[in-house]
């Protein structure tokens, strides 16, 4: 009796997937939260805050017709995503300046102030969260070089490149 095969995953489809849930939740997650976002960016004249969000709209807009592209087995969606990580790599102290994460920190250090009262621990001093804000930003910056490295990785392949017409 034959073993019968194991169904191999479709990756191509797999990972177009994941770019229009991504991209459709950063939409989501940009629509509702306008305040906030000027708020982060605040040092920025708000004439230049807005034209990035509706950049920042844009491309994710981009990223959801790349991945439904890419389902579709499209060649143009898959040079539009090589492009859009690229980009990604290429832009990446504009898509996360530093600035914008000290009043993230500042927001972070309100929030952990019931935890900690609940814990029993000191809560840090709003200078000392303020001050770490490197390590999200860091760990934010290298997760969106991570996963734009590895879409180019994944798209230029040559096992990959040849399913797209």
């Amino acid at each position: 009796m034959a073993i019968p095969r194991r169904k191999e995953i479709d990756w191509v489809s797999l990972v177009g997937l994941f770019i229009v849930f991504i991209s459709t939740v950063k939409i989501a997650s940009l629509a509702q939260n306008w305040s906030r976002y000027r708020f982060l960016l605040r040092p920025m004249p708000e004439n230049i805050i807005w034209l990035r969000y509706a950049g920042s709209l844009g491309l994710r807009v981009l990223g959801v017709i790349a991945g439904i592209g890419i389902l579709r087995r499209q060649e143009m969606c898959r040079r539009l995503m090589i492009g859009l990580s690229s980009l990604t790599i290429v832009a990446l102290h504009w898509k996360h300046p530093f600035y914008s994460f000290r009043p993230a920190m500042a927001i972070a250090h309100g929030w952990m102030a019931p935890l900690a009262a609940r814990l029993g621990e000191p809560l840090p001093s709003l200078e000392a969260c303020v001050a770490g804000a490197w390590i999200p930003w860091m760990i934010v910056c290298s997760l969106d070089v991570a996963l734009s490295s590895f879409l180019i990785f994944f798209f230029t392949r040559r096992d990959i490149s040849k399913q797209f017409h």
